[in-house]
């Protein structure tokens, strides 16, 4: 990235938590060699072995389900960093990042990433920090997922995914089974157990989650 799309992106870059509390320095040097800023139109897939900071629109998160096709997991707005973990782990396709409608975003390369790391400072803390928090996040969802609730799963699956109190599904609910690994009838009767408990509401493909959530 050049200085000038630096500073016409700067509010947008720096509101990525993995750029939260750098100088303007900083920024300008970790964005500088091996960082491009990229215009995507709808539905086109990004590069897997870079990691992306959104400047604009929505990028969807999918997963190859076991009878080969591919699902939509979640979604990823402005501000948000995707594709971290992939850059130190390139052997591995984990997800698939698809475009919906047009799509800014501040594309960074393998190495880019892995020397912005190891200068260490505010960047690298801000990095350990969002790998640490998924790290806490997926030792609680194999906790649940261990067990054979299909509660405890569609619970944590909600948690995740809530933007505030929303949860808006990408995925049918047969899918969403599919992911949990739980049986459509139980995913059924967990639904209706959340709701009974005044727990969720749950209405088409959205499920509002109540105070009384946990």
């Amino acid at each position: 990235m050049n200085i000038e799309d630096i500073e016409k992106y700067k509010d947008e870059i720096l509101a990525c938590p993995l750029m939260a509390g750098l100088e303007d320095s900083d920024v300008v040097q970790i964005l500088g060699k091996g960082t491009e800023l990229r215009h995507f139109e709808s539905d086109e897939i990004l590069d897997s072995r870079n990691m992306y900071i959104i400047l604009s629109g929505c990028i969807q998160i999918e997963k190859d389900a076991s009878d080969g096709r591919r699902i939509t997991m979640s979604s990823a707005f402005a501000g948000a960093a995707v594709n971290v973990a992939s850059v130190f782990e390139t052997d591995s396709q984990m997800s698939y990042l698809r475009t919906k409608g047009k799509v800014t975003v501040v594309e960074i390369s393998e190495s880019a990433a892995r020397t912005a790391v190891e200068r260490g400072g505010a960047f690298a803390m801000n990095m350990i920090r969002f790998l640490t928090d998924r790290i806490v996040f997926l030792n609680k969802k194999i906790t649940n997922l261990a067990g054979y609730s299909a509660v405890s799963r569609l619970r944590m699956y909600l948690e995740e995914k809530s933007d505030g109190n929303t949860v808006l599904l990408h995925c049918s609910l047969s899918e969403l089974a599919e992911y949990l690994g739980v049986g459509r009838a139980s995913l059924y009767r967990a639904l209706d157990s959340l709701k009974e408990s005044g727990e969720i509401e749950h209405k088409g493909r959205k499920i509002t989650l109540k105070k009384n959530f946990n």
